[in-house]
């Protein structure tokens, strides 16, 4: 699972933490971006999932939908669960090898800013996915 904000931060720096049956390691993690008002995956995103969804072995895929502070609370909350489903249906759809991984889809628009959302780019950094790829440790 991914902590708080940070994709803001070098990788080095970046926070993830185990999912609740720990000894899995973090594969690859990926914070992709959505247009204001949108949940639908641009080329770039689509992109960025796909270079992270490679590798054998993958158990577990936590997917955490955000948005900005603009607009109503419960409409936030839904566009940050659709942001977070249309991930869950790419991955789906377009990386079949995943099948067998357990999906984690959480959503949520009053929570987890990355930045501060008083200017156009900090609200743009906001709306986003980020997605994380665990593996089975092979030492257990």
């Amino acid at each position: 699972m991914i902590a708080g904000p940070h994709e803001s931060l070098p990788p080095a720096q970046r926070t993830a933490t185990a999912p609740e049956d720990a000894g899995e390691p973090l594969v690859s993690e990926v914070v992709v971006s959505f247009p204001f008002g949108s949940a639908m995956l641009t080329a770039a995103a689509r992109a960025s999932i796909d270079a992270a969804a490679t590798g054998d072995g993958i158990r577990r895929i936590d997917i955490r939908g955000r948005t900005d502070n603009v607009g109503p609370p419960a409409a936030n909350d839904l566009l940050a669960r659709q942001r977070a489903a249309a991930v869950a249906q790419y991955l789906r759809a377009r990386h079949p090898h995943l099948a067998g991984a357990e999906v984690k889809v959480d959503g949520r628009g009053v929570c987890c800013y990355a930045t501060e959302n008083d200017t156009p780019e900090g609200r743009a950094r906001n709306r986003r996915v980020e997605i994380a790829f665990w593996r089975v440790r092979s030492d257990l």
